[in-house]
C-alpha cells in the first residue's frame, strides 16, 4: 500500500461533511458513544481511518491510568474470580493472549512488579472491551515492502516531547511530519519477522512491535460465492426503445465528492435524483407524480418481482472499542419485513496472540509473556478461528445471493468495515483492522450482481469503509457493462442493469486517498433514516428514501425496465 496523507484541509472537509465532531451521539449504535467521543475525537478517527491504523493500548494497564501497578493486578484477580465484571479495559487484562482472564495473567503482571516494575509499557492493537484511551500512538502490522505509518495523536511531540526509534528488525524509519513517521519494511523481510520500536517521552517509554504479515491474507483472487449466472439479454435497448427515462438517473449517474462535477452537492442541483424532478422514478415519493403502479417505470408497466419481499446482507467488521458498530440495523431491517444475513465479527472475536517482551527495571530485566511453543499453539488455534470466521462471512454472502436469485422486490447490502484502496481494475477490499476477515469489493459486488440481475425490482448497496467510493465505481461499471471494475466510469448501457426499477449505491468516502470512514456517523444515520421512512410508509423500499446528496459518493440509475426485457 502506498503512503497516504490526510491534510488538515481534507480532515476538515470530512468533518464538515457530517462528522459528529465531539458532540454526544443522538442515534445510538449499540455502544455507549458519549464517553468515546470525548476520548477519541472525530478528527483523530478521520486520520486513523485514512492512514489505516489503530489506536494501540497498553497491555496490563487495566484501569488505564498510564502505569502498571498493584491496582491492575488486583483488578485482574477480581475479574478472574467473578467479583468484578467491568473494568476500564478488560482487553488489557489478558496478558498472555489465551482468550481468558485468570490467575496466570495476574501472576505475569505481579512478576513484573517483583522485578521493580515495568521499564516500558507494552502496546498492542485495540480490541472491543475498553472504554478509555490509554495512549496517543496509532499504527498497524504490515507486509514485506510495506510503508507502515506510526501516528502520534493529541499533543504528542507538539507540546509533549517524544522520540521514536527502531530497536531491531527489518525496518527503517523516516519522518513525514512532526506527528507522522513511516516504518519502511524491507522487501526481503520474511513472514513473521518483527520490527521492535520504542517511543520515549519525559514521563514514559512505550514499546511495540510491527509484525510482517503473510500477504495471502489480502484477498486478490476470485471468490466463489455459489456461482454466477451468464449474462443474458445484455446489449442495446430493443429497436424503438429509448434510453431517455428520467433525466440524470437513466444515465447511470455517479455523483458525489468523487464525481468531479459533484452533480448536486456543490452545484445544488441533483440532476433529478433527489430533487423530485426525476420523470417518475422517485416521483411517487418525492414529487407525488408517480409514473405508474408503485413507482413502476414507463407509465405503468410493473416490476416482475413486485411483492416478493426484501433480503438484506449486513457485514460488520469493526471491532475496535472506539469505532461504531451497526447497532440495531438488523432489527430495523427486519422491522420492514426484510430477511437478513448478518455477519458480525464481534459475535465471536478472537484477538491474534502476540508474544511480547515485558521489560522490567531490575534483573533479570524482563521476560516474555509466553514461550515460542505456546505462541505456535495459540497461533494455530487462532488461524482455525480466522478460517472459520471467513467461512461464515462467505456463507452469509452466498446465502444472500441465493435469495436474490430466487427473486426479491429489493436486495440490500450494508458494509461496516475498514477499507483499502482500489487499483484499476481492482476495487480494494472491505476488511477488519487486522485483515482477520475480509472480502474483495470487486469479486463481492460481481457475485451479488450475478444473483440480483433481472431478479429484483431494486438493488441498494451501502459501504461505510475507507475508500468506499470504489464500491460506488464498481457498482456503476457492473450495472453498465456486466463486469465490476474500478476504472473510469463506463458508457451507459441500461440493459446490463440489475434492477427493473433502479440500482443505487452510496458510500461514506471517496474513491481517492482521503476518507471519512465511520468517523462521520452522518452517513449511517441517514441510511437508518431511510429505513425508518420506508417503515413509516408501510413498505421495504429503502431505495426510495435514500438522499444521495447526503453521501460522499453515490450512483443511481433507473433500471433496465421494459425496454430490455
Amino acid at each position: 500500500m502506498k503512503p497516504t496523507r490526510l491534510t488538515l484541509a481534507a480532515a476538515a472537509l470530512a468533518i464538515a461533511s457530517g462528522c459528529s465532531c465531539g458532540r454526544p451521539e443522538t442515534d445510538s449504535l449499540g455502544t455507549s458513544q458519549e464517553e468515546v467521543q470525548v476520548q477519541v475525537s472525530s478528527e483523530e478517527k478521520v486520520r486513523m481511518a485514512a492512514l489505516q491504523v489503530s489506536l494501540y493500548q497498553a497491555l496490563g494497564d487495566v484501569n488505564v491510568d498510564g502505569r502498571i501497578d498493584a491496582r491492575d493486578v488486583q483488578l485482574i484477580r477480581e475479574l478472574a474470580s467473578g467479583r468484578r465484571t467491568t473494568v476500564p479495559c478488560a482487553d488489557a487484562a489478558d496478558v498472555n493472549f489465551d482468550g481468558v482472564v485468570n490467575e496466570q495473567d495476574a501472576a505475569l503482571l505481579q512478576a513484573a512488579l517483583d522485578q521493580g516494575g515495568v521499564s516500558a509499557l507494552v502496546l498492542v492493537p485495540p480490541r472491543r472491551q475498553c472504554t478509555r484511551r490509554g495512549t496517543d500512538i496509532a499504527t498497524r502490522d504490515g507486509f514485506a515492502g510495506d510503508h507502515v505509518p506510526v501516528l502520534f495523536l493529541r499533543n504528542l511531540v507538539t507540546s509533549r516531547e517524544a522520540t521514536l526509534s527502531v530497536l531491531s528488525g527489518p525496518g527503517t524509519l523516516r519522518q513525514a511530519e512532526p506527528q507522522l513517521h513511516w516504518v519502511d519494511i524491507r522487501p526481503d523481510a520474511a513472514i513473521g519477522d518483527r520490527i521492535d520500536l520504542e517511543v520515549a517521552t519525559r514521563q514514559q517509554r512505550y514499546r511495540f512491535t510491527i509484525e510482517v504479515l503473510d500477504p495471502s491474507i489480502r484477498p486478490v483472487g476470485v471468490i466463489d460465492f455459489g456461482g454466477e449466472e451468464q449474462l443474458q439479454g445484455a446489449g442495446a435497448p430493443p429497436e424503438g426503445a429509448t434510453d431517455g427515462g428520467s433525466p440524470g438517473m437513466d444515465a447511470g449517474h455517479e455523483v458525489g465528492m468523487d464525481a468531479g462535477t459533484d452533480a448536486g452537492i456543490d452545484a445544488g442541483t441533483d440532476v433529478g435524483m433527489d430533487a423530485g424532478s426525476d420523470g417518475g422514478r422517485d416521483g411517487g415519493v418525492d414529487a407525488g407524480t408517480d409514473g405508474g403502479p408503485d413507482g413502476g417505470p414507463d407509465g405503468g408497466t410493473d416490476c416482475p418481482q413486485r411483492g416478493k419481499g426484501c433480503d438484506a446482507l449486513i457485514v460488520d467488521l469493526m471491532y475496535e472499542w472506539y469505532m461504531f458498530s451497526v447497532g440495531d440495523m438488523e432489527t430495523r431491517l427486519r422491522g420492514i419485513q426484510c430477511t437478513t444475513e448478518f455477519y458480525d465479527i464481534n459475535a465471536n472475536f478472537k484477538e491474534k496472540p502476540r508474544r511480547v517482551f515485558i521489560a522490567t527495571n531490575r534483573p533479570p530485566a524482563g521476560f516474555w509473556n509466553m514461550t515460542e511453543g505456546e505462541l505456535a499453539t495459540a497461533l494455530a488455534i487462532w488461524q482455525t478461528w480466522r478460517g472459520g470466521e471467513q467461512a461464515k462471512l462467505d456463507r452469509a454472502i452466498a446465502t444472500h445471493i441465493a435469495h436474490l436469485r430466487d427473486e426479491r422486490e429489493i436486495g440490500i447490502e450494508v458494509f461496516n468495515a475498514h477499507g483499502s484502496e482500489g487499483n484499476c481494475p481492482a476495487c480494494g477490499s472491505v476488511t477488519s483492522a487486522g485483515w482477520e476477515v475480509s472480502a474483495p469489493r470487486r469479486d463481492t459486488i460481481q457475485a451479488i450482481y450475478g444473483g440480483a440481475r433481472r431478479h429484483v425490482c431494486a438493488w441498494l448497496l451501502f459501504d461505510s469503509s475507507c475508500f468506499s467510493g470504489n464500491s460506488v465505481r464498481g457498482f456503476n461499471t457492473v450495472n453498465n457493462t456486466g463486469a465490476c471494475r474500478c476504472c473510469e466510469p463506463p458508457a451507459v448501457n441500461p440493459c446490463f442493469r440489475a434492477g427493473f426499477e433502479d440500482d443505487k449505491a452510496v458510500a461514506s468516502s471517496r474513491i481517492s486517498d482521503e476518507a471519512s470512514n465511520l468517523t462521520c456517523k452522518f452517513d449511517l444515520s441517514r441510511f437508518k433514516d431511510a429505513i425508518e421512512e420506508a417503515r413509516t410508509a408501510g413498505n421495504n423500499r429503502v431505495d426510495r428514501f435514500i438522499k444521495l446528496r447526503k453521501f460522499a459518493s453515490s450512483y443511481a440509475d433507473d433500471g433496465y425496465g421494459p425496454r430490455c426485457r
